[in-house]
């Protein structure tokens, strides 16, 4: 194995987070620590992990944001019909163009 144990956990820990995997940041940790990582490396990893899921959750919006169908809605982050886009099934740029549907 061309990297020591201690490194793939440190690795797996960051993946843990961007990933938003509670339990597998916990396992990670542990085995981390079997291996000798210390509070530092750890806390190197998580950040790490925080700053990937940072980059791709805002990737992730912007390139959801640009679906939207129509300047008007990108201006306003998304489709906003429906009681503000929110819980109803309807998020923004849910592609409804702005039309109501048969239950509205």
């Amino acid at each position: 194995m061309a990297l020591e144990e201690k490194v793939r956990e440190l690795i797996a820990v960051g993946a843990s987070i961007a990933a938003n995997n509670p339990p597998e940041v916990k396992y990670h940790i542990s085995r981390a620590r079997e291996f000798g990582a210390d509070d530092g490396a750890l806390n190197d990893a998580v950040d790490i992990g925080k700053q990937v899921r940072r980059g791709a959750a805002s990737k992730t919006d912007a390139f959801a944001l640009s679906l939207a169908t129509t300047p008007v809605q990108r201006e306003r982050g998304g489709c906003r019909k429906g009681g503000g886009g929110r819980g109803n099934g309807q998020g923004d740029g849910c592609g409804c163009n702005g039309q109501k549907s048969e239950q509205e």
